[in-house]
């Protein structure tokens, strides 16, 4: 095959040769040979047919072939030997000095900068939640010290019934006036707490290890179908009793039940104490349920992309593909369902994005099974 014919591949090689001037006969060869693989990933890349490539690849082999011969003229060293398979398994390549500096090369690509990228959301998904879980450890608060002549009270959240708009509390006396060192009351303290639903009164006992007074009180705010970033109050007014003469107090949240937080937002004193706590799902609880809705769509997607390459004729349709996105059919409402929280149905997560994954994912199947029946056996 003369060199007319093959001009087309020879003008390429000579280019990208040439572009890389002072290389020695064997670096020379050794570029040839690795735009010759170039070419020839290209051609299988490309989808052409079978005997497309073999043309286009005989072409190629017989430019650079032209090529080393023009080399090994110029340069006197005799002809430059052709890389076969046999010849590049029998003599490996030569020793490449940069090989020190491959991973700053490739994180300046393009798909080094993704991969790091990858690798700095993998750290982050790995610490944030960690992170959430120790900031949300019980033992995070330090002890209240009350301001003189108040007594302070404990106020910890037990449990949380958002269905029902209610939780349950304990309350106990803590430190300040009316208290011993040895954390006892001296005197016997009478409490009354109304958070709407009634006043009730409780009677902590003098000169004997105080346990918590434990009472279910109602909801005021917020919305359970929120979720879940749904954020709830609860309002209470306060009064104790010491010996018959009313005395101060002042309230402090510590514990909260596990997936929730128990924080303080107001409090105001007059005839009675006031005091309003908010309630809502923990960063860890909010990240769970945020990762899971972020996992269903993309394999939703995947799904998608693999109908859409179907239905288009650039992949055969395959009974394993209707299994998978069936499969997916069960997962999601099953995913949905064990959502952390107490998550009704019907709740704003389902018509932002639940509903929409179920019905994207019906719709890739319906197009799998459709391209499926159209399919020649």
């Amino acid at each position: 095959m003369d060199e007319q014919t093959i001009n087309r591949y020879l003008a390429y090689f000579r280019e990208q040769v040439e572009s890389a001037p002072g290389l020695g006969p064997d670096d020379m060869r050794a570029r040839i040979d690795n735009i010759l693989m170039l070419v020839r990933q290209h051609l299988a890349d490309g989808g052409y047919p079978a005997d497309v490539v073999s043309s286009e690849m005989a072409l190629a082999t017989d430019a650079a072939q032209v090529l080393r011969g023009d080399i090994a003229k110029r340069l006197g060293t005799g002809m430059v030997p052709s890389a076969s398979p046999e010849a590049s398994a029998a003599t490996p390549p030569p020793a490449q000095p940069a090989a020190k500096s491959a991973l700053p090369a490739f994180m300046a690509t393009r798909h080094g900068k993704i991969s790091a990228g990858l690798a700095v959301l993998a750290v982050l998904a790995y610490l944030i939640p960690l992170a959430l879980f120790l900031s949300e450890s019980k033992a995070r608060r330090a002890p209240h010290v009350p301001v003189a002549g108040e007594l302070a009270l404990e106020i910890s959240m037990a449990s949380v019934d958002l269905a029902k708009d209610t939780a349950t509390i304990n309350i106990q006396p803590d430190a300040g006036i009316g208290m011993n060192a040895d954390g006892q009351l001296q005197s016997d303290l009478a409490l009354e707490v109304d958070a709407g639903n009634g006043v009730q009164s409780y009677t902590f006992k003098a000169k004997i290890p105080l346990s918590p007074w434990t009472l279910t009180l109602p909801l005021e705010d917020g919305d359970i179908l929120d979720y879940p970033f749904d954020r709830h109050s609860l309002a209470v007014d306060l009064s104790a009793k010491e010996n018959g003469r009313n005395i101060a107090v002042s309230t402090y949240p510590r514990q909260a039940a596990h997936g929730y937080r128990f924080t303080q937002a107001d409090v105001s004193a007059g005839e009675s104490y006031h005091a309003e706590f908010v309630i809502a799902h923990s960063g860890t609880i909010i990240f769970i349920a945020l990762l899971t809705t972020l996992s269903l769509m993309m394999v939703t997607f995947a799904a998608l992309a693999v109908a859409f390459q179907v239905t288009k004729g650039r992949r055969k349709a395959d009974f394993s593909m209707m299994t998978w996105v069936g499969a997916l059919l069960f997962v999601i409402p099953s995913v949905r369902s064990g959502l952390p929280g107490q998550v009704p149905a019907g709740a704003l997560i389902d018509f932002a994005v639940y509903f929409w994954l179920q019905a994207l994912t019906a719709f890739a199947a319906a197009a799998l099974v459709y391209a499926w029946l159209r399919q020649k056996a």
